[in-house]
């Protein structure tokens, strides 16, 4: 994939190349690291979590607004080779999709994981993955089995159980 201009803090570099930085994480999470690489991420705001594994924790990690992406991809490719951009790209596009990133990939190279899987199956291992769940609202995650409060906008975060969402609004099922 070559880089071209986007949105991301792109600058031209004495050799005539792109200097891209990679855009900031939201301020609103809270990321917990594990100890084989992984970690979780609650949005504050969203009510989220995610769980991601060590590529895209890594490339996570690296969204602070200052990192250059061809940094993160030379730290990426002693393990990925020569995939490592794409790698990369797909993990930055799965935490926008996400909402974990501050500002947004337009005009980013654009490779979807079916597009990866055709050019690089034998490593299909090491894609970036990151899984989503809602998390409940603290007064529902009480520990004790407190009362269950509806939360003001369901869109947001889950009913409580016997009620469905209509729209925003929670109702008796």
């Amino acid at each position: 994939m070559g880089l071209r201009k986007t949105e991301l803090d792109v600058r031209q570099n004495p050799t005539g190349g792109y200097v891209v930085k990679l855009p900031q994480a939201v301020p609103e999470l809270v990321i917990t690291s594990l100890s084989d690489g992984d970690a979780l991420v609650y949005h504050k705001t969203l009510h989220r979590v995610h769980s991601l594994n060590a590529v895209a924790a890594r490339v996570l990690s690296h969204c602070d607004g200052k990192s250059e992406l061809q940094d993160v991809v030379q730290e990426l490719s002693s393990q990925h080779g020569e995939q490592a951009e794409d790698v990369v790209w797909l993990a930055l596009r799965r935490l926008e999709q996400c909402r974990l990133l501050s500002q947004p990939l337009e005009g980013a190279p654009v490779s979807s994981r079916r597009e990866f899987l055709s050019k690089w199956g034998r490593v299909a291992a090491m894609l970036p993955v990151v899984a989503t769940m809602a998390a409940p609202l603290p007064a529902a995650a009480q520990s004790g089995g407190g009362p269950c409060i509806n939360p003001p906008d369901c869109s947001v975060a889950p009913c409580c159980p016997g009620f469905s969402c209509n729209i925003v609004t929670c109702l008796p099922s």
